[in-house]
């Protein structure tokens, strides 16, 4: 269930920094012309997108040796704003960041096919948000930390199968051991 976060080097602090090769094109972005700068690497990590004070700063896009690839906004050369994040095993986050991490509402999908829908905090899931398994089950409900707080898990036929209080996961309160009023 982790998701891996992947670090966000900057031309300044990067260790093939001293290697970079920088290519400098203007582009027009919003009607207005802006300044764009490409950095390749010897380690073969890829940036182009505006920079200021040689932090990658505006919109820009980052790719990663191993095939991982950033799309979107940058303030003080971390990923912050709207962004999408195209993992180097296919999995996939589109949604806010901040400070480098996923931060405000954001969807992630993972290649085995599981999907979650929410809020996120400091890179874990943080807040209300709904997580849908491979099998057509799901969990929706509170999240604490990454961890599931509180909330109900579902089967394929949106069925309880269990609650989930304080972050502890509880099956035998079932709606069945419910006794029934008298009218």
């Amino acid at each position: 269930e982790d998701a891996i976060i992947l670090p966000c080097p900057d031309v300044t602090s990067s260790n093939d920094a001293n290697d970079a090769q920088m290519d400098i094109d203007t582009q027009i972005i919003n009607m207005q012309m802006v300044q764009i700068e490409i950095c390749e690497f010897s380690s073969g990590n890829r940036y182009e997108g505006q920079m200021v004070d040689n932090l990658y700063q505006g919109h820009g896009v980052f790719t990663w040796a191993n095939g991982a690839l950033y799309v979107g906004e940058w303030h003080h050369g971390k990923q912050d704003g709207r962004g999408t994040l195209i993992f180097a095993d296919g999995g996939r986050y589109l949604g806010d960041w901040a400070q480098g991490l996923r931060h405000g509402q954001g969807a992630m999908d993972w290649v085995d096919g599981r999907k979650y829908f929410g809020q996120w905090a400091r890179g874990k899931q943080q807040g209300v948000g709904s997580l849908v398994l491979t099998s057509g089950g799901s969990y929706n409900g509170e999240w604490r930390n990454g961890q599931k707080w509180s909330g109900a898990n579902y089967d394929e036929d949106n069925k309880i199968l269990s609650v989930v209080i304080n972050g502890v996961e509880n099956t035998s309160f079932m709606v069945e051991n419910v006794p029934k009023l008298d009218n």
